[in-house]
């Protein structure tokens, strides 16, 4: 099947499973599973992110890298890639602690040896003086490739740097149809969301409207406990435009991606920036495209975990 067939089956999922969300999550794995397993879609995932101009004028805003592959108001599919340390140990976190709220997650590994991640049962609790989390530790895995796992709503977790470029096809979705699947298809999150996020907070609407308010989302060890952030502290460095087109360009690479005459084509277009240009051709030689961290993202503090420093302070 092509790319736009498997999404078709994946909207099929939701249309059958209307009311029931974790259903259609359930029947969307093996078209996931599918699709990781051939990998012409990979590279068709690829084909259509590199022909948007958008997506190469990116900076690189965030540690992990990501290629769109489908979003309406029912769900979002999303190609995740995740690039090696420099010194590439895998016992480092790219996040804190986590969970998405109300979002239900389901993952398969594509590409690559894959992260590992602790997963945390659901129901924690937050001192609300303090902030010291009670959490307890559900399992711990090594997302090996075809594996498919599921993150649940408000289910805590950390994912690990993987020792090379890895990536993963992630399905999200709301956990249950809500008012903000309405307001998605009237634009109106969408082209008003940091705005419209603070007003509906301020006002008490965020509940009724379905939106994810980000209010101890995270969390990180200090001093032997776990602490929950009331707001969430992530990156505040950004990367370089050229930083954000090496990595990509030598995921593409490794990705074993060989389809010259599309490279050729963008390199003839007037549009596509030069520096994009200058790795494509690099790839038409065959000259190997070595990753490059951005040194903003690297030891951020209550953001890069150690794996030890977690597990020890929770069950």
């Amino acid at each position: 099947m092509t790319l736009d067939e498997y999404i078709q089956r994946l909207r099929e999922c939701f249309l059958e499973n209307e009311s029931d969300r974790y259903a259609a999550h359930t029947q969307s794995r093996e078209f996931l599973l599918e699709m990781a397993r051939d990998q012409r879609i990979l590279h068709e995932i690829i084909k259509k992110n590199l022909s948007n101009l958008q997506f190469l004028q990116k900076t690189r805003h965030y540690s992990t890298l990501a290629m769109t592959i489908h979003e309406d108001s029912e769900f979002s599919v999303m190609l995740n890639i995740y690039p090696p340390l420099p010194d590439r140990r895998s016992d480092t976190s790219f996040q804190s602690v986590h969970h998405h709220g109300n979002l239900i997650l389901t993952s398969v590994a594509a590409f690559g040896p894959g992260y590992s991640s602790l997963l945390f049962k659901r129901g924690f609790q937050i001192d609300p003086d303090t902030g010291q989390t009670l959490m307890e530790l559900e399992k711990e895995y090594q997302n090996k490739l075809y594996d498919v796992g599921f993150v649940d709503a408000n289910q805590p977790h950390i994912v690990f740097y993987p020792s090379d470029f890895s990536g993963t096809y992630a399905l999200w979705s709301d956990y249950k149809k809500s008012t903000k699947d309405v307001a998605k298809r009237l634009g109106i999150v969408r082209k008003l969301k940091k705005p419209l996020s603070k007003i509906v907070t301020m006002l008490g609407l965020g509940r009724l409207l379905g939106l994810n308010t980000v209010r101890y989302f995270d969390f990180y060890p200090d001093n032997g406990k776990l602490i929950a952030m009331k707001e969430r502290e992530a990156y505040i460095a950004e990367g370089s435009n050229e930083n954000f087109l090496q990595n990509i360009f030598c995921f593409v690479q490794k990705t074993g991606f060989t389809d010259d005459a599309f490279i050729q084509d963008l390199i003839g277009k007037q549009e596509v920036p030069a520096e994009a240009k200058h790795f494509m051709r690099m790839l038409l030689r065959g000259e190997t495209i070595v990753d490059s961290f951005f040194e903003g993202h690297i030891d951020v503090p209550k953001v890069n975990l150690r794996k030890i420093e977690v597990l020890s302070v929770v069950k």
